[in-house]
């Protein structure tokens, strides 16, 4: 699942469930790819760099390409 939490960044074309949140104070704002297992397989401020990522992690059928335009302002995850 991807979620968008108190942003709406333009994200990359992946075949998976969106969700829009608004921002929690406590959490701040950001982009996050959330594992089937629960736990966060990335997270970014902007979209930028989670198409790649979910390239090096086997999602690579499941990308339409990353849009121009999304800005990076970090990530983590495994990758």
């Amino acid at each position: 699942m991807l979620l968008s939490v108190g942003t709406d960044p333009v994200l990359p074309a992946l075949d998976l469930p969106r969700t829009r949140i608004a921002a929690h104070h406590a959490y701040g704002t950001g982009v996050y790819l959330i594992r089937p297992d629960g736990h966060v397989g990335w997270a970014g401020g902007s979209a930028e760099g989670l198409a790649g990522y979910a390239r090096r992690v086997g999602l690579a059928e499941r990308v339409g390409g990353e849009t121009a335009g999304a800005r990076m302002a970090g990530s983590s995850g495994t990758g």
